[in-house]
């Protein structure tokens, strides 16, 4: 396996790579802490790795303000969790009766949204090393230095090694998810004038088709992951998120009703391609001119080239509608490509309103 095949395969287990980062700032925040500890005892070593690798699990945010903002609200919680573990463990009642109510607390927050996920686990966790590490009473001291001493290394690395700026990512796919689905128009109305293949559209079919759901897929594990706990329709990265989606799809609608074509080799009339060259060479237009996250992006002229498309659908749909007639055997095709083009403007459209407001 080449070296691209195999990121191309890392990419697609883990878009954005965020686990494996997440994955690599555990590492080097626990060999920090070994580094730090080197001539400390094992109990420093143990306790200061533990509270370490556990708290970076179940930070969550979408910026470093709001990163922040968790370590400083989760993390002296885990601390008190641990020492109500560690204080109660020779009391088998009360261990248990702690391990019980924070165990209910951990699964019963969950149904506030994602952002409290991890978080009440990881807590309940901390709660429960503390009852079952055998670390004698006599030396809290040493134990509560470590797992500050964890807590702060860990939060120290996630802010300033590998940062995520999801928001940004997003955006930016988004930005290149536009680019190539223009490129990807583009390349359909050179092929109306430029007879290719049936192998040859195929492949390069799925090369696009594979890029763009790849683009797709990485803003939607970023959309999923957000720590917002409004519902779908009304938080912003899962709106666009779910009209990338449908552009994606709806790209292979048409890819599909054009390849039909291609493989039954039937030609479409001057007319028919003229117009279907022309909507493609406009959307193309618009889509590499829409900047969702723009302020300055020039709303007016996109909506106005929208609703130039229209009208250009309206005629095309007029011409469809003469050549089912005439040839049976392109109904379905073109049907395909007809609601596909609109489906893409209706779309564009929610999407540039919805920035505009």
């Amino acid at each position: 396996m080449t070296f691209e095949a195999l990121t191309s395969k890392f990419w697609e287990e883990d878009p954005g790579y965020f686990r494996l980062k997440q994955s690599c700032k555990t590492l080097i925040a626990i060999l920090i802490l070994m580094l730090i500890t080197y001539s400390a005892p094992q109990l420093v070593k143990l306790l200061s790795a533990i509270a370490a690798g556990f708290s970076m699990q179940a930070i969550i945010g979408d910026s470093r303000k709001k990163h922040l903002r968790f370590i400083v609200i989760a993390f002296p919680i885990y601390l008190i969790c641990y020492l109500i573990g560690y204080f109660s463990k020779e009391y088998a009642l009360l261990s248990s009766v702690a391990l019980v109510i924070l165990g209910f607390l951990a699964v019963y927050v969950r149904r506030f949204g994602p952002e409290f996920f991890f978080a009440p686990i990881i807590a309940w966790s901390f709660c429960f090393l503390g009852i079952l590490l055998p670390i004698p009473m006599q030396q809290y001291p040493l134990v509560i230095g470590s797992l500050i001493l964890g807590l702060i290394v860990a939060a120290v690395i996630f802010l300033f090694l590998f940062p995520e700026r999801k928001k940004k990512l997003f955006f930016e796919n988004l930005d290149i998810f536009f680019k190539d689905y223009a490129s990807a128009l583009q390349w359909l109305a050179h092929i109306l004038i430029h007879r290719t293949t049936p192998e040859a559209y195929e492949k390069d079919k799925a090369t696009l088709k594979g890029h763009l759901f790849q683009l797709t897929i990485i803003n939607g594990n970023i959309a999923q992951n957000q720590t917002s706990s409004e519902t779908f329709g009304t938080n912003r990265l899962n709106y666009l998120y779910s009209k990338q989606y449908a552009l994606a799809k709806v790209l292979t609608m048409i890819l599909e009703g054009i390849g039909e074509l291609i493989q039954a080799k039937i030609t479409l009339s001057d007319t028919v391609r003229s117009h279907l060259f022309t909507v493609f060479a406009i959307y193309a237009s618009a889509l590499t001119n829409l900047d969702i996250n723009s302020r300055d992006s020039n709303h007016a002229a996109v909506l106005k080239t929208l609703e130039i498309i229209e009208s250009n659908l309206e005629e095309f749909q007029i011409l469809l509608i003469e050549c089912i007639i005439m040839k049976n055997k392109l109904v379905i095709p073109l049907i395909n490509i007809n609601l596909g083009l609109r489906l893409i403007l209706r779309n564009i459209q929610k999407m540039e309103h919805a920035n505009e407001n």
